[in-house]
C-alpha cells in the first residue's frame, strides 16, 4: 500500500511539472556546483567563475549565498561558517571539500544541488524527491 501511495504521490509531480523544475531549478543547480568543481580543478576563484557565469556580480552573489545557504543546511565544515565573509566561508569550505575522497566529494556534490535547487525554488519538496530530481538532471546533463 506504500509503494501505491509513492506512486500516486509521484506521477503528477514526474508528468506535469518535473521538467520544469528540473530545467528552472536542477540544471542550474548543477551548473553552481559545476563551478564548484572548476574552482577545485582548476585552483581558480570560484565568486569569478560565478560572475563569468552569470554575466553579474549581483547575480553571483545570490548564487554565493544559495551555496551558503546549502553548506548549513548540510552541515559540512562546520568551522567554515565561523568566517566573517561569504568569500571566507567559500574559501574554507572548498579546502574542506578538496580533502574529502573523491567519492565523499561525488555525494557532497548531489546534495550541494539538491540543496541549491530546494532554496531557488521555495517549493515544498522533500530531500528524496530533490535527491531524485538531481539524479535525472544529472542524467541529462550527461546526455546532452
Amino acid at each position: 500500500m506504500k509503494f501505491l501511495a509513492f506512486i500516486y504521490r509521484w506521477l503528477p509531480v514526474l508528468f506535469r511539472s518535473a521538467q520544469k523544475f528540473i530545467n528552472d531549478y536542477i540544471l542550474p543547480a548543477i551548473g553552481i556546483v559545476d563551478a564548484i568543481k572548476t574552482a577545485l580543478a582548476e585552483n581558480t576563484d570560484f565568486k569569478k567563475l560565478l560572475v563569468e557565469i552569470y554575466g553579474d556580480e549581483n547575480a553571483a552573489d545570490a548564487a554565493l549565498d544559495y551555496v551558503i545557504a546549502a553548506i548549513k543546511k548540510l552541515d559540512i565544515g562546520r568551522e567554515c561558517l565561523k568566517k566573517e565573509t561569504p568569500i571566507e566561508i567559500i574559501n574554507c569550505f572548498l579546502a574542506h571539500l578538496k580533502k574529502q575522497p573523491k567519492t565523499v566529494q561525488k555525494g557532497i556534490y548531489a546534495q550541494l544541488a539538491a540543496q541549491i535547487a530546494k532554496a531557488t525554488s521555495n517549493e515544498s519538496i522533500t530531500d528524496h524527491e530533490l535527491n531524485t530530481l538531481v539524479n535525472i538532471g544529472y542524467s541529462i546533463k550527461q546526455s546532452a
